[in-house]
C-alpha cells in the first residue's frame, strides 16, 4: 500500500485560501516570490565569488564575541563539496545579502516564548512550523511530526535553561562534561565538517561585520536573549576587503604606520591576536 500523496503547492494556497482568505494568499504569494527572488540573486553572487576567491582559509579562526554585535544572518550560504563548508577570502558584494536576526521567525518565537513567558503553542513560529508539518513539509530542526516539534520546543527549553543557570558553554567544554558524564541539552544533529568547531559560524562582511554563516542559530538567539557577554564563534569566511585589513595589521611595524581605517577595527574581536598589546595600550 502506497502512502497519501503529498498536498501540492496549489493544494496549499487553495486550503491557506479556505481558511484565512484572498489576502491572506496574497501575502503568502509576496513573500515566497521575494524569497525566491532574494535567494536566488543572493546563490548567483555567491557563485560568482567562490569562481574569484582569492585564496582559501586553512583553518577557521574560533574567536568569541558578543552575541548582540551578530545582528544578521546570510540570505544565502553555499554547500561545500561532501559536506566541508567552502572556507575562503570572497570578494563581491556577496555580505549584502543579509536579514536581521529579528525578523527571523525562530528568533521572534524565542523572544516571546522566553521574554514575555508565551506558551510555545501560541507563538506565531510555532504556528507556521506546524503548519508546514501538517502541509508535508517540515518544522523546526527538521521536524517531521508535530510530536517532534514539541519534542525540538523541550530541546530548546533545556538549553535556554542550561545557558541562563551555567552559563554558554563552548563545544569542547560540553563534550568533556558528556566525558565525565554530565547530560547536557541537545541542540541537535550535527553534519559537522571535521575541520570546523561545531559552533556558531560567521562570515565577516567588507567593513568588519559579522553576519551568521551556518550553525547554532538557537544559541545565538538564546545568548542575545540572556545578553552573555562572550560565546565563541568559528570564524569560516572572510570579504577580501576585510582580509586586507588583517594584512595590514599582521605585517605593520608601528601603530603610527596604520591606516586610519585598520586602525579603528583594532578591537574587533577578529583582529584581537593580530594587535599586540602595546598598541592597544598606546591608544
Amino acid at each position: 500500500m502506497t502512502g497519501a500523496a503529498l498536498p501540492s503547492p496549489i493544494d496549499r494556497l487553495a486550503e491557506r485560501y479556505r481558511t484565512d482568505g484572498a489576502r491572506a494568499v496574497c501575502r503568502l504569494t509576496g513573500r515566497h516570490l521575494a524569497d525566491r527572488y532574494r535567494d536566488e540573486r543572493a546563490r548567483l553572487r555567491w557563485k560568482w565569488a567562490k569562481q574569484v576567491a582569492r585564496e582559501p582559509i586553512a583553518e577557521p579562526s574560533l574567536i568569541r564575541i558578543d552575541p548582540n554585535d551578530v545582528d544578521h544572518v546570510l540570505a544565502h550560504y553555499p554547500s561545500g563539496v561532501d559536506g566541508h563548508y567552502p572556507l575562503g577570502v570572497f570578494g563581491g558584494p556577496w555580505d549584502r545579502d543579509r536579514t536581521r536576526i529579528d525578523a527571523l521567525a525562530v528568533y521572534r518565537a524565542l523572544h516571546v516564548h522566553f521574554g514575555q513567558d508565551v506558551p510555545w503553542v501560541e507563538t506565531d513560529g510555532y504556528r507556521r512550523a506546524r503548519r508546514r508539518i501538517e502541509n508535508g513539509g517540515t518544522g523546526w530542526k527538521g521536524a517531521e511530526t508535530v510530536a517532534e516539534l514539541d519534542e525540538r520546543c523541550a530541546e530548546t527549553d533545556r538549553l535556554y535553561e542550561s545557558i541562563r543557570d551555567e552559563g554558554y558553554r563552548s563545544q569542547a567544554d560540553l563534550d568533556a562534561a558528556v566525558r565525565a558524564g554530565e547530560t547536557v541539552p541537545s541542540h541537535g544533529t550535527s553534519t559537522q565538517d571535521p575541520r570546523v568547531p561545531d559552533e556558531l559560524k560567521l562570515a565577516i562582511g567588507r567593513n568588519g561585520v559579522p553576519i551568521r554563516a551556518a550553525g547554532g542559530k538557537h544559541r545565538l538567539a538564546i545568548a542575545r536573549l540572556l545578553d552573555c557577554e562572550a560565546i565563541p564563534a568559528a570564524v569560516i569566511v572572510r570579504h577580501s576587503r576585510w582580509e586586507a585589513i588583517r594584512a595590514e595589521v599582521a605585517t605593520a611595524n608601528s601603530l603610527e604606520g596604520l591606516s586610519d581605517r585598520a586602525r579603528i577595527h583594532l578591537d574587533h574581536p577578529d583582529l584581537r591576536e593580530l594587535v599586540p598589546g602595546s598598541w592597544v595600550n598606546g591608544r
